[in-house]
């Protein structure tokens, strides 16, 4: 899919699943899966988690008020290499991500298991962005020219909304899922030419493609996937 937020999603497939042996209570099995928190545990506290998601490299500090509530923050930055073709034009360049994000979660199930499923909602401030350069256009009498398209998104603040997952291994290691969208107003796309030498109408037609892709994107995916620590 030709948009930023399918950029953005590859990073998240750098994320590592971590598992521990655990003991079955009155069976003595072994199982090597990441556990929920028991619900005659202890979950409140400060803790940090660190990752990948849709921001990019993410470090989150989180607070677990109490067994049904939390607050995290998580900041990402990343800088990742793009290239499409639109419309049967070439392009390369960059896409800036990043973000800050306050989100509540609220833990609604009780159990070994389901006890660390949760429900999410909350406000990201991001700088999605990118610079896409059509290299060699044709100018005529042998010369050529590179069009550039500058996308930056309408608005930096987005409602969000998700759900995830907090599983446990050790005695303090947590890994932490989460899947949910930012609901954002679009993006804006500028062509542009160094030279001078073509109607900037002939520009606007030459990112026409690039400006109906990203435009009405307004629904921005968030994908997470950490292992962090409480204390």
């Amino acid at each position: 899919m030709k948009h930023l937020a399918a950029a953005a999603i590859l990073i998240t497939l750098g994320g590592t699943a971590w598992a521990q042996d655990t003991d079955i209570a009155g069976t003595g099995a072994g199982a090597i899966a990441p556990t929920a928190y028991s619900p005659i545990e202890d979950r409140t506290g400060f803790g940090v988690n660190v990752g990948f998601s849709t921001l990019g490299f993410t470090i989150e500090p989180h607070w677990r008020i109490s067994d049904r509530f939390s607050v995290r923050a998580p900041f990402g930055i990343a800088d990742v290499a793009f290239s499409d073709t639109f419309d049967g034009r070439e392009y390369d360049g960059d896409v800036d991500l990043g973000g800050i994000g306050l989100l509540g979660d609220i833990y609604p199930f009780d159990g070994k298991v389901v006890g660390g499923m949760r429900l999410t909602g909350g406000v990201f401030y991001t700088r999605y962005g990118a610079v896409l350069v059509q290299e060699d256009f044709d100018l005529g009498f042998g010369m050529t020219t590179d069009i550039t398209a500058t996308v930056d998104q309408r608005r930096d603040f987005s409602p969000y909304a998700g759900f995830g997952y907090d599983g446990r291994f050790g005695k303090n290691g947590i890994i932490s899922l989460d899947i949910g969208a930012m609901f954002g107003d679009g993006f804006s796309v500028v062509g542009s030419e160094d030279t001078g030498l073509v109607d900037q109408d002939v520009v606007d037609a030459e990112v026409a493609a690039v400006r109906e892709e990203f435009g009405d994107l307004e629904i921005v995916p968030y994908a997470k996937v950490a292992i962090g620590f409480s204390f």
